[in-house]
């Protein structure tokens, strides 16, 4: 069988694992067990299922060869703030955000700002019913350009991003302070 990773999460009343290579397969159980066992078994039909139509079925990402070139496409506004910071930090534009984006994605694994897949397919309810503190104050400096920006040169300071605040303003001047809010 392929060996595709597993999300599981508790939700009110069951815990629920998720397949995100797999789009949409999820399954319910009022124990982790049960979910992960109730998701096995979707897996399984849903990899029988593709065969039975003669679709080949998505090589894992732990399977998948990678080579580590990433081809992005950003606003010019972003591109050039990208750039001056990168000249500020003393390296380049491309190792700048490569090093941006190793820092962030820790923050979306912890639930900071994501938006979440339901199996009810509605794609951005998390961010509907709030995230609380840490997901509304990441997406609220993703969100303005310049709340971004001075998230990031926190991230330089070694603050962790703690540049800006919630509601979308940033603590001008102060560079990776210790207020981790």
């Amino acid at each position: 069988m392929e060996r595709y990773r597993v999300l599981l999460r508790r939700e009110a009343e069951a815990f629920v694992a998720l397949v995100p290579e797999l789009g949409r397969l999820s399954a319910r159980g009022e124990t982790r067990a049960e979910a992960l066992a109730a998701v096995e078994q979707e897996i399984a039909a849903a990899l029988e299922n593709m065969a039975e139509q003669g679709e080949k079925p998505p090589v894992p990402v732990d399977e998948a060869a990678y080579d580590g070139a990433l081809n992005l496409q950003v606003s010019a506004d972003l591109h050039r703030d990208l750039d001056f910071a990168a000249k500020e930090a003393g390296i380049a534009t491309e190792d700048y955000a490569a090093e941006l984006l190793a820092r962030a994605l820790p923050l979306r694994r912890h639930g900071g700002g994501r938006s979440t897949r339901h199996p009810d397919g509605d794609r951005d309810q998390g961010r509907r019913r709030g995230r609380g503190p840490q997901g509304s104050r990441y997406r609220d400096i993703m969100d303005n350009r310049a709340d971004f920006i001075e998230y990031v040169r926190g991230l330089d300071g070694g603050g962790g991003g703690a540049g800006a605040g919630a509601g979308g303003r940033g603590r001008r001047g102060r560079r990776g302070g210790d207020d981790n809010r």
